[in-house]
Formats: C-alpha cells, sequence, structure tokens
C-alpha cells in the first residue's frame, strides 16, 4: 500500500525549480522531466511569490548559485506566499556545505545538494526528491490514519482497544517523523553501519578513526588497496573511503577491481584526495565513485557525504 501510494504521488507531484538565472533553471528542469512530469521552473525574481502560488509546488527546488540569495529568496517566500504546505531542496556550491548542511540541520531547508559548479552530487538530486515524497507520503499517512481514528471511534464502530492500538501506531510514525530534523540527518543513518577506510597513510587513518569513531560507525582499516580487497572478501561493508594516491595499487585500480567483482560492486565508495584537479574527480567518477572528499576535509561534509551514500543503498 505504501509503494502504490508513493508512485501515486511521484506521478502527480508538483515540483517548482527557482533560480535567478534561467539557464540554470532549465538544466535542472532537464534532469527531472524523465522521473518527474510537472517541472515548472521560475526564473524572474518579481514574479517568484506568484509563481510559488500558482504552482503550488509539493517539492521546491531552489537553485541559485550562492546560499545567500537562496536564503533572501526563502525569506521573502515564507512572508507573501501563504500557507502552503512543501519541502524545499537547496543546490550548493562546494564551498559553502558547511553553511548549507547547518541550515537543513536547524531546519530551514530539508535537504541539499552539491551542484555547483560542476554539479558533484546531480544524480542524487532526483533521489532527494525521492525522499522528499517518502516524506509526504508519510505525512499523508499519518493525517488519513488519524481521521480514521476520529470518525471510528465516533461512529461506535471500533472498541477502545483497537483505536489505542491504531492511535499508538501514528504516534510512533509520527515520533519517527519529528525525530529527524529534515529529510537529511546524517547521525540518524550512522548507526550500525560498517566503513572500511582504506589509506596508506596512518596518520589519515588515525585522524578518520577520532572523526567516524564520535559518528558511531563500525570502522574496519585497510593500509593499501590488496589489504582492501581481502577484507572485503571476508567482511560485510557499507560503504569504503578510499585514498586517491597509494604507492603499488592506487585508489582508483582499487575501485576498477571492486567494481569487476558483482558481489561487492554495489558498495558506495568516497574517493579521498589531496588532489583537486578535474581530472582527478572525472576519473574516481568514470571508475565508480560515489562522491569524493578533498582533504583538508570537515567534519559536517564528510559525514553528509557519508550518510548520503548508504542511504541511497538501503
Amino acid at each position: 500500500m505504501r509503494i502504490k501510494n508513493y508512485f501515486s504521488m511521484k506521478s502527480t507531484a508538483n515540483i517548482l525549480v527557482v533560480s535567478d538565472f534561467a539557464t540554470d533553471a532549465e538544466l535542472v528542469q532537464g534532469l527531472l522531466q524523465r522521473d518527474y512530469d510537472n517541472t515548472a521552473i521560475s526564473t524572474e525574481p518579481s514574479m517568484f511569490v506568484d509563481d510559488f502560488k500558482r504552482v503550488r509546488p509539493n517539492i521546491l527546488i531552489l537553485a541559485f548559485n550562492l546560499l545567500e540569495k537562496t536564503e533572501r529568496y526563502y525569506e521573502k517566500l515564507n512572508l507573501f506566499s501563504g500557507d502552503i504546505p512543501h519541502l524545499a531542496i537547496t543546490l550548493c556550491n562546494q564551498h559553502e556545505i558547511r553553511r548549507t548542511f547547518r541550515l537543513c540541520r536547524n531546519g530551514l531547508f530539508e535537504d541539499y545538494v552539491i551542484f555547483w559548479p560542476l554539479m558533484h552530487d546531480s544524480p542524487r538530486l532526483s533521489f532527494a526528491i525521492h525522499k522528499a515524497l517518502r516524506v509526504l507520503n508519510t505525512a499523508q499517512q499519518q493525517k488519513e490514519t488519524h481521521e480514521s481514528v476520529e470518525i471510528t471511534s465516533l461512529g461506535g464502530l471500533a472498541s477502545p482497544a483497537e483505536v489505542g492500538s491504531i492511535t499508538q501506531e501514528a504516534q510512533k510514525d509520527s515520533q519517527g517523523l519529528s525525530e529527524s530534523p529534515g529529510i537529511l540527518n546524517a547521525e540518524d543513518s550512522q548507526v550500525q553501519s560498517t566503513l572500511l577506510v582504506v589509506d596508506d597513510d596512518e596518520y589519515q587513518r588515525k585522524l578518520l578513526n577520532a572523526v567516524l569513531g564520535t559518528a558511531n560507525y563500525k570502522l574496519i582499516f585497510a593500509a593499501s588497496g590488496m589489504e582492501a580487497l581481502d577484507v572485503l572478501n571476508r567482511s560485510s561493508v557499507d560503504l569504503i573511503l578510499m585514498d586517491f594516491l597509494m604507492p603499488e595499487m592506487d585508489g582508483l585500480e582499487t575501485m576498477r577491481r571492486i567494481k569487476a567483482n558483482p558481489r561487492i560492486a554495489n558498495i558506495p565508495v568516497i574517493m579521498v584526495t589531496g588532489k583537486s584537479e578535474k581530472n582527478v574527480f572525472v576519473d574516481s567518477f568514470k571508475t565508480g565513485a560515489t562522491n569524493f572528499v578533498v582533504k583538508p576535509f570537515e567534519r559536517e561534509t564528510l559525514l553528509a557525504k557519508i550518510a548520503t551514500a548508504i542511504s541511497a543503498t538501503t
């Protein structure tokens, strides 16, 4: 029943992409139209609020290239748009991840996708909408359950025990939804996941152990590509953090061997690199990396990317 409701909502969901650059809005719209039928754009600042009221979106994509523009738009929208329930997903650039994550954690937006300048996280945009629709569907089911409890008890068709049972289930759903600040909750997705950290540098392994050890992950370490392959043959792993530069077998070659093995090919790999050249990112994605982290990395950025990669496989 839940799957049926989700796909029905997916086909009828209204999505509004907002940007002050028409080419950016059209780019995002083009990425989404294959999966979502009702995708509109709003690119004229004087019409932003009117467009929002006209489309009445379930999902709002904030496609401004600067977070400051996004905040200004959303402040104005909250003042003049009226009460139109929606979930907001903001596209951010790689230099504003920490601030964007904080805004999402504080509940201003429900999720974010790293999009500028190279659309690093663009494949995740459709999945972010998928998660948002699941949240909306759960909220709708919760509302219908409460209405059903009220009508049934008033009509005398259910016993107090039956009403109590239904109400408890609805309260459980409500509690599960309210405990997460928006869609993105890095801490919740970290529980009981196993990470394989592959790095030949002992200092980096200790650093990642300090960063990830406080986030309730189970950590396994490998000092080389060959050692990583051996670990994967013996252990179940949810995600791999792969160093780009290693002697004998570098991160790309190790990842090629992982992706060539059907048993472990679906494990997400986040490439960890001290290089920021374009070819490093291109080669990593071509080989099968889910995402990348540039050294020196920020804790919040790393945890958010790990949580996103793991949630995409569950």
